[in-house]
């Protein structure tokens, strides 16, 4: 049996926040967690953030923590929107994404995705 299972992960710095995208998952893709560790203060292990299933995506009230998320797509998790809100500006954080698949498997995403949060400033004209 194959099961396939892959994933983009994009993070880009907001006002408040730090945007984590995970795109393009595998139509094998039932759930994702979006998992977070801050590098400044050398944090050796991953948090979850965010996570969201199938059945679960049209109801944004089941998210938990501190994660603002949107799911896109009709039947698969193809896009998953998340914002991470404590975040602190100069600090360096390490996101990646735990897949799960069909016939209860789960795995990490093959990338992690870097992020110094510096939020973005004001146009000065």
């Amino acid at each position: 049996m194959f099961t396939q299972y892959r994933s983009s992960l994009y993070t880009s710095c907001q006002k408040e926040s730090i945007q984590v995208f995970v795109r393009s998952t595998s139509p094998d893709v039932y759930g994702i967690e979006i998992q977070r560790r801050n590098l400044t203060i050398n944090e050796k292990s991953f948090k979850t953030i965010s996570s969201i299933s199938r059945s679960e995506k049209s109801d944004p009230t089941v998210l938990r923590n501190t994660v603002a998320a949107k799911p896109i797509g009709k039947d698969s998790i193809k896009t998953h929107i998340a914002y991470d809100y404590n975040v602190t500006e100069g600090d360096i954080y390490e996101y990646r994404a735990m897949l799960h698949l069909k016939y209860s498997i789960s795995k990490l995403s093959s990338i992690s995705r870097v992020q110094l949060y510096i939020p973005p400033s004001a146009l000065v004209s």
